[in-house]
This record gives C-alpha cells, sequence and structure tokens, in this order.
C-alpha cells in the first residue's frame, strides 16, 4: 500500500493488517500540519492501539469496524463527561474539508 491519502482502500476492503502496515510506515515521523499522509498515519497509529486494546487487531478484520467501534466509545466518552459529540464531528468535518485542499 502506498504512503498517501488519495491511495488508501475503500473501508469495505481495507484491513487491520493494512491499517498496520500504514502506521508503521508513519512510525517516529514529525507530522507537518500540512501533511494529510502524516495525518493520515497518526489516525492509523491511534486507530491501531484501539484495535488492539479492544481484540479487533486480526489481521483479517476488517478496519471498518475498528473505526465504527472507536466511533461508538468516543460517543460514550462523550456523552458520560457531557462533550458535545456531534458539534466536535462537525469541528472534525470542517477541519477535514480545510485540510483536504492541502
Amino acid at each position: 500500500m502506498q504512503n498517501t491519502t488519495t491511495s488508501l482502500m475503500a473501508d469495505d476492503t481495507m484491513t487491520f493488517a493494512d491499517l498496520a502496515c500504514l502506521a508503521h510506515q508513519n512510525a517516529g515521523g514529525i507530522l507537518s500540519d500540512a501533511d494529510n499522509a502524516g495525518r493520515a498515519g497518526a489516525a492509523a497509529a491511534a486507530l491501531v492501539t484501539f484495535a488492539r486494546c479492544t481484540g479487533l487487531d486480526a489481521d483479517g478484520e476488517p478496519a471498518a469496524t475498528a473505526v465504527v467501534d472507536l466511533l461508538a466509545d468516543l460517543m460514550h466518552l462523550c456523552g458520560g463527561t457531557g462533550m458535545p459529540f456531534c458539534e466536535l464531528l462537525v469541528s472534525a468535518a470542517q477541519h477535514y474539508g480545510c485540510e483536504a485542499d492541502t
């Protein structure tokens, strides 16, 4: 798999093993605020850690399963702490929109 955000596989074909590879490709690097591949690598590393903590780290496990579970767990966290998940998600989408153009 190439080290660019545009070459990422569709969520129904990307597996945990692909995700771990992406995280490894970006390991130890200094992320630039203008580097979308670095952002994707950092997100992959966080998702790999989450998947390992929750038992979703089988090589053939769809990466989308870990994404969905992490989002649901973040919703639980926000609900339990009073953080407005939906507002934060809208803000994240706005950040993504701005960053995707760079």
